[in-house]
């Protein structure tokens, strides 16, 4: 028999600037905001989709404890080769904790 325990309550998720611009070769450094609702007590695990060829997103932290109602952010580092087509993206940024997914929308401009 296998245990799950699921976490008790829920967490907010949102990106801080939600648009910016880059410059091939460059990079920008947006924060992610979180905050327990509900009595959440659990570790949020952090990814992102949706980057173009030569873009990386690169974590602050690839985790983060979250509990009670304090917010915390982390960092998160996009940076554009010189290789990246310039345009506009939409990359989403992705908090996990169990069955609880919750995701933010960073649109990055490179030029």
């Amino acid at each position: 028999m296998k245990l799950v325990v699921n976490p008790v309550g829920d967490f907010s998720f949102s990106v801080n600037p939600s648009s910016m611009t880059v410059p091939r070769g460059g990079r920008s450094t947006p924060y992610v905001s979180l905050a327990g609702q509900g009595g959440f007590y659990a570790t949020v695990k952090f990814s992102a989709s949706g980057l173009p060829a030569g873009m990386t997103a690169t974590w602050g932290s690839t985790s983060k404890l979250v509990s009670g109602t304090s917010t915390s952010s982390v960092s998160v580092k996009i940076a554009a080769s010189s290789s990246t087509v310039p345009g506009t993206y939409a990359i989403t940024l992705v908090g996990t904790c169990g069955p609880i997914v919750h995701t933010a929308t960073l649109t990055v401009t490179v030029t």
